[in-house]
């Protein structure tokens, strides 16, 4: 058989092969793969693009994940079914399509998918009335959630992934 590739379980892009990446490369994680068989077979290491995982041949329908992504899924051991193969065969794809970092070095919040960002203002004494202040940090406060929900809808847009929604 030629070259070919599938379909990372989780995140649905190409498992790339060893002589596409070089080292170093923002992408390189996306080589590095994990197959779980039907018989339970479980396999780690470098895809070739040749159906093999560190020169072992994998079977007919294996399910296939990025190493990086079957971590994110949480190590799933059980065959859940087939990977689907890749229609670039991880080799024929326009250049920065898979200009993606490891989704593992992405900065985790602590709280389960929130951030908070806190703003502090301060005034020096006697330089506005207590209603100016007030009126000050209302418009601050309107101006930093505009332009913060701006920017967090462009980036999540650029990144084609998760969702934003804005919240009071």
């Amino acid at each position: 058989m030629g070259f070919f590739s599938y379909e990372c379980k989780r995140c649905g892009r190409s498992i790339l092969n060893v002589h596409g990446v070089e080292g170093g490369a923002l992408n390189e994680w996306m080589r590095e793969a994990v197959a779980v068989e039907e018989n339970g077979t479980i396999l780690k290491g470098t895809y070739d693009g040749y159906g093999r995982v560190n020169d072992h041949d994998l079977s007919d329908e294996p399910a296939v994940w990025h190493l990086a992504c079957w971590e994110l899924a949480g190590k799933p051991t059980e065959y859940p079914g087939p990977s689907g193969g890749a229609s670039d065969q991880g080799w024929f794809y326009d250049e920065g399509d898979y200009d993606i970092r490891d989704p593992r070095l992405e900065e985790k919040p602590a709280c389960g998918g929130a951030y908070t960002l806190e703003v502090e203002v301060s005034f020096t004494e006697g330089e506005l009335s207590s209603a100016e202040e007030a009126e000050e940090l209302e418009f601050l406060e309107r101006e930093i959630r505009t332009h913060l929900s701006d920017v967090l809808r462009m980036r999540v847009s650029k990144l084609g992934v998760g969702s934003w929604k804005k919240t009071t």
